[in-house]
């Protein structure tokens, strides 16, 4: 299509304009013949390619008269112009990382300061819904502003600085997997030290500190989970956060590795209880050493770290928005409350001062923008995030008893069948860890083992990590 000598440089966006320019001349199409062409060819196969901008958008991109909104819109033009396969992955690229540049410039950055927080907080509630409209349709979440446009933005924080902001609420992912990686590295090494300090013949009080640190692992990550839930919508977002383009493939494995490090955490703790607790006879190092014992390790630590994702999914996040989840979970044993039932306590005022809470905390709002139509989205944020800051203490307290107190008895239980089913214990050995754990004074103690939870303080600001180049 080019004239002789000349080369198509399709890899920046005047490039493209000048190749489909002359495209176009040779083609000897009008712009609205080549509109209908393409109309044609879109609903022909309207899955494979986005739908087509109109004729009057492509030449006013050829024009360079447009601003660059949806690269896929332009896609089925350079097909009808005689874009190859490759051609086309090379204008892709091109186009994505136009865009990309233009989302980063300082000027679009600015025009996007009206979507910030702040900036919202200060409008009326009426007009900050409007300014939200598009966005949250673009990005089929109505749960909060954007916090993160590029995927850069939602791998390092917004703005991708080179350093994370001081303020954790502006991370992204990367940034929260480093700090939480050295919150759970300075709690293990907590828990060697003081396994170290107990003589190996006290093998009484070696139980019960495994057993303790087994129980405390999982309550300092759910306490992570309820004081960082910005960690938790980062890290397990579908797409709330994140406009779908170019991903940099290194920042995505490097938030794979961090993540794998981090759920690596349970770990030692489990198997320190299994050699502690489980293993009786010669050798156990060996026998824990070997890949059946590995395998069934790996597979109840996955298993265990589900306890504190339920929780924060069920308490923490249950009873915000309608409140529906928390309140089915707990429909019967709310019921049952006045009751006399025998068995552990099931619904106490931790329950209640949940459920009330956020009932008075929706009238409250509700009033409030009966009272005042001009009411600023910053005052309605104020009154759930107030909300929310002063039921933690009853979640902490919902959390320990619905969930920590049992730890120690699911995740033993798993472990002695995992370890019996990859013929790591033998069916005697099972028969006797088992009537250990569950029936006998020592499995009691080691079942209600506990220890100083204030060591690890999950309510405090994270470090600040700062980023590999």
């Amino acid at each position: 299509m080019s004239s002789p000598g000349e080369r198509d440089d399709l890899t920046t966006l005047e490039g493209i304009r000048r190749t489909f320019a002359r495209r176009f001349e040779v083609s000897r199409l009008g712009y609205h013949a080549l509109g209908e062409a393409v109309l044609q060819a879109y609903w022909a196969n309207a899955a494979e390619r986005g739908r087509p901008a109109s004729a009057m958008t492509f030449r006013n991109f050829l024009q360079g008269k447009t601003v660059l909104r949806d690269p896929t819109a332009l896609e089925l033009y350079f097909a009808e112009l005689g874009a190859t396969d490759d051609e086309m992955r090379t204008i892709r690229g091109t186009l994505q990382r136009e865009l990309a540049r233009r989302v980063a410039a300082p000027r679009q950055r600015a025009a996007l300061s009206a979507l910030g927080d702040r900036a919202i907080e200060a409008m009326p509630y009426s007009r900050a819904i409007a300014e939200c409209e598009v966005v949250t349709q673009f990005e089929e979440s109505i749960a909060a502003p954007v916090a993160f446009v590029t995927p850069t933005d939602y791998m390092l924080g917004a703005g991708a600085p080179s350093t994370p902001d001081p303020d954790p609420e502006k991370w992204g992912v990367v940034p929260y997997l480093r700090a939480l990686l050295r919150y759970l590295e300075d709690m293990e090494r907590d828990f060697v030290e003081s396994l170290a300090s107990i003589p190996k013949r006290d093998a009484a009080r070696r139980q019960l500190a495994v057993a303790a640190d087994l129980r405390e692992a999982l309550s300092a990550y759910a306490g992570w989970l309820l004081h960082w839930p910005t960690y938790a919508e980062l890290f397990f977002s579908r797409r709330r956060y994140v406009l779908h383009g170019s991903v940099p493939e290194e920042q995505r494995q490097l938030a794979i590795a961090l993540a794998k490090r981090c759920s690596r955490f349970l770990h030692a703790p489990l198997s320190r209880f299994v050699l502690e607790v489980l293993f009786e006879g010669e050798d156990p190092q060996r026998r824990l050493a070997s890949s059946e014992a590995s395998i069934a390790l790996e597979a109840i630590a996955q298993r265990a770290l589900a306890i504190p994702h339920a929780f924060y999914v069920t308490v923490v996040l249950g009873s915000s928005g309608t409140g529906a989840a928390f309140q089915a979970a707990y429909q019967l044993r709310r019921e049952e409350a006045g009751n006399r039932v025998d068995g552990p306590l099931f619904w106490t005022d931790a329950h209640d001062s949940i459920v009330d809470a956020y009932d008075e905390t929706v009238r409250a709002a509700n009033e409030a923008i009966e009272r005042d139509p001009m009411i600023t989205y910053g005052e309605l944020k104020r009154l759930y995030d107030d909300q929310a800051r002063a039921v933690r203490g009853a979640m902490h307290a919902v959390w320990e008893q619905d969930y920590a107190s049992t730890i120690v008895r699911e995740i033993g239980m798993l472990l002695i069948g995992a370890l019996h089913e990859r013929r790591v214990l033998s069916d005697r050995e099972m028969l006797a860890a088992t009537e250990a754990l569950l029936v006998s004074r020592r499995g009691a103690r080691i079942l209600g083992a506990t220890c100083d939870t204030s060591r690890f303080r999950s309510d405090e600001a994270p470090p600040l990590v700062h980023e590999a180049s």
